[in-house]
């Protein structure tokens, strides 16, 4: 599939929608050595005066390792029709598992990792990371849903929006005005 560019400003994604209901796929690391896994959590907004991309990793998940060791990362979003890919991405490890024994492509972009069937990727720089702290939970309600008091609170990356692919042609780049803005 070929991928056209669109101004991040131009983005018209519904983000409850995007990631609630139709989850996404968060990739790391380069393409000779990656890790994708399917999110339900995340954002899109303005932070520091630019447009950024906020995601959510446990830190026992193999994709947690590569976002670490990374710079860079991709959200990938489907039409409906992908969505059994996404559930495999999702309950499979890469740690024992070829993710793209389901179907998915994956596709080089410039130095990021997307997959070919997406609709459209999101390629991010991280610019802050922070882990969550058992503290800070203003609603320990909350706490004890998500994570039953075992299990391993995660980390938030943002990332600064540095391109965005839809289906048809390489995006331009942000020039460094904006990046800097």
């Amino acid at each position: 599939m070929a991928f056209r560019s669109i101004d991040p400003k131009d983005l018209d994604l519904f983000c409850f929608e995007a990631f609630g209901d139709d989850w996404a796929l968060l990739t790391a690391g380069t393409p000779g050595d990656w890790n994708t896994m399917t999110i339900g959590w995340g954002g899109l907004g303005t932070l520091w005066s630019r447009p950024v991309a906020t995601v959510y990793v446990r830190p026992d998940r193999h994709t947690h390792e590569f976002m670490e060791r990374s710079d860079r990362f991709t959200i990938a979003f489907f039409d409906e029709e992908q969505k059994d890919k996404l559930s495999f991405c999702g309950s499979h490890s890469g740690r024992d598992t070829d993710k793209t024994s389901c179907g998915l492509t994956p596709t080089d972009f410039e130095g990021a990792v997307g997959f070919e069937e997406a609709e459209l990727v999101i390629c991010c720089r991280i610019i802050y990371a922070q882990d969550f702290e058992e503290g800070c939970f203003r609603d320990p309600s909350v706490r004890d849903r998500v994570y039953g008091g075992t299990a391993p609170l995660h980390t938030a990356y943002v990332g600064l929006v540095e391109a965005v692919w839809a289906d048809d042609s390489l995006i331009v780049e942000l020039s460094e005005e904006e990046l800097e803005a």
